[in-house]
């Protein structure tokens, strides 16, 4: 229905996500020094980009001629791995799923 004011549509598809600005928080660092017995100087976490599958639906609202408003929803279902390190070694790896409800509008 291109012609329409209100056009609504589905998808699903593939995501890749990429993971940035990952660290530890000095709290971390002292709750992981008292569990150890002493000696822990530095924490670190990083987080492994991973594909997911993502499914959308979404409504365009014409405004005029040349804007529209959409508004839209996405779901995305994403496994990935983080690696805690604890003085510059590996120390744990934890597997995790993150499956967040994106909700979006734009002109």
């Amino acid at each position: 229905m291109p012609n329409n004011n209100i056009r609504s549509y589905a998808g699903a598809g593939i995501n890749y996500t990429i993971f940035f600005k990952d660290k530890t928080s000095s709290q971390f660092t002292s709750t992981m020094d008292a569990a150890l017995g002493g000696g822990v100087t530095s924490t670190d976490v990083s987080v492994d980009g991973a594909f997911g599958l993502v499914a959308q639906a979404g409504v365009d609202i014409d405004i005029n001629k040349d804007w529209c408003l959409n508004l839209d929803v996405k779901y995305i279902d994403l496994d990935t791995t983080a690696t805690i390190q604890v003085n510059g070694a590996d120390a744990a790896t934890v597997d995790f799923d993150l499956n967040p409800l994106v909700i979006g509008t734009r002109l």
